[in-house]
């Protein structure tokens, strides 16, 4: 591991390494890692992250050579992410890992004066790029934000689902009428094309 953090010191136009190795990458460690860290607060709690975070500085506080790395800082960040979100680490700091998620298709029905049927078909799809680009879809479980809109954006459900389908097809029922729909709506993953998350109805 030491050996891909000193890798990923060198030039600003070296092959990309993920997020923990990096060093002189600024697109990285400073565009991608600001989504990270977003991301990581919204799924663990930001007390979590906090604390993670403190306990971190404070154990390497004016520490003597040899300086801590983010391989340290991981250590307390793994202890303050559940299991179930384990794979989380691995996908955003410890490789390049990317998303295609979209909305194929989605309608809503009336089922009475007041309440209404949803019907969303997904495609989520998961995928892990080289420092080279090439990208190989790999099998997902993993845990995504979806969320149905009515007027002026009013939230009428939103619920963190897991997903660990190609192709899934989902309902809900409302009681008010809905306007879209959308996957990662605050777009916490590295999506390839986010603009399809979403889908008007």
């Amino acid at each position: 591991e030491m050996d891909r953090y000193l890798r990923g010191r060198g030039k600003k136009d070296d092959p990309e390494v993920a997020l923990m190795y990096t060093g002189n990458q600024a697109y990285v460690h400073y565009r991608k890692g600001s989504v990270v860290m977003y991301a990581l607060q919204d799924y663990i709690g930001e007390q979590n992250l906090n604390a993670a975070l403190q306990d971190f500085v404070s154990a390497v506080a004016y520490q003597e050579p040899p300086y801590t790395t983010t391989l340290d800082a991981m250590t307390y960040l793994r202890s303050a992410t559940p299991d179930s979100l384990q794979y989380l680490l691995s996908d955003m700091f410890e490789q390049i890992t990317l998303y295609n998620n979209k909305i194929d298709a989605a309608t809503y029905e009336l089922v009475s004066d007041s309440s209404y049927t949803v019907t969303v078909d997904f495609s989520i799809e998961k995928l892990l790029a080289d420092s080279t680009g090439i990208e190989t879809i790999i099998a997902h479980q993993d845990y995504i934000d979806l969320a149905i809109y009515g007027d002026d954006d009013k939230i009428l459900h939103q619920e963190r689902r897991l997903f660990d389908r190609a192709e899934e097809s989902v309902s809900f029922h409302l009681l008010e009428k809905p306007v879209s729909v959308a996957v990662d709506p605050n777009y916490l993953l590295v999506d390839r094309n986010p603009k399809d998350n979403s889908f008007d109805l």
